[in-house]
């Protein structure tokens, strides 16, 4: 099978792959994964596209391609959900990335997360500081060692480090200076012995708790359906 992937966020690609990677292994089949950079050269350029396919799997030959020629976008079809956590620990950087022990990690999302009708949009600028907030006081509760902060705002990333830095030490991945933000920030949460969401939603930070088979601190995600379609380990708080 050559397998046409989404033109959409990270997050959302490692989801397919792991599904993949999950039905590979139930029929016994080589997959061919196109990471989809169609409009990487669109003017003004597709912000969601990585330019590098910086992941592996066990199972799924992941090329990265300017065309859809010769891959066929199909539905994948129903996997249970044991079988999709067991799938996601079969996902690995293709580059080395070390990160220090008793660390969990936090994730701000926010800037292209305000407006908007879909459920997992924030309605204004006070609604995105309560998930931040809530997130501070949970790693303050949870007391790590150790904190990795990272996020779509270098602002409010800083902000958050400001406030947690007199009482946990905030530490940084050990890995080459080439690699993209996203990926390093995928992989150094993955890493982590846990990640604690600070917005509504983000299927990037909960796809890496899935690959590192870690907890994931949520304040909204308590719906069935986005649990079933996300086995991880979900800590609602």
């Amino acid at each position: 099978m050559k397998f046409l992937g989404r033109i959409c966020g990270l997050g959302n690609r490692v989801e397919q792959i792991i599904k993949l990677e999950a039905y590979s292994s139930l029929v016994d089949e080589k997959i061919t994964y196109c990471w989809n950079k169609k409009y990487l050269n669109t003017i003004p350029p597709n912000r969601d596209v990585v330019s590098s396919v910086r992941i592996k799997s066990n199972s799924i030959d992941i090329v990265d391609s300017y065309t859809d020629e010769g891959f066929v976008e199909e539905k994948i079809p129903n996997i249970r959900g044991d079988e999709i956590k067991l799938a996601a620990r079969n996902l690995f950087p293709n580059f080395d990335i070390e990160m220090p022990e008793d660390t969990i990690a936090v994730h701000i999302r926010g800037t292209d997360r305000i407006g908007g009708n879909h459920a997992h949009q924030m309605k204004n600028v006070n609604e995105c500081n309560e998930y931040f907030n809530s997130a501070l006081r949970k790693i303050l509760e949870l007391k790590p060692k150790n904190c990795f902060v990272c996020g779509d705002s270098s602002h409010k990333t800083l902000e958050f480090c400001d406030k947690i830095s007199d009482t946990i030490n905030i530490v940084h991945p050990k890995c080459d200076s080439s690699i993209e933000d996203q990926w390093k920030d995928f992989f150094s949460i993955s890493k982590c012995d846990g990640v604690v969401l600070a917005t509504k939603f983000s299927s990037f930070s909960i796809c890496a708790s899935m690959v590192g088979g870690i907890p994931i601190w949520a304040k909204y995600v308590n719906e069935e359906h986005i649990q079933n379609r996300y086995p991880t380990e979900w800590r609602i708080y």
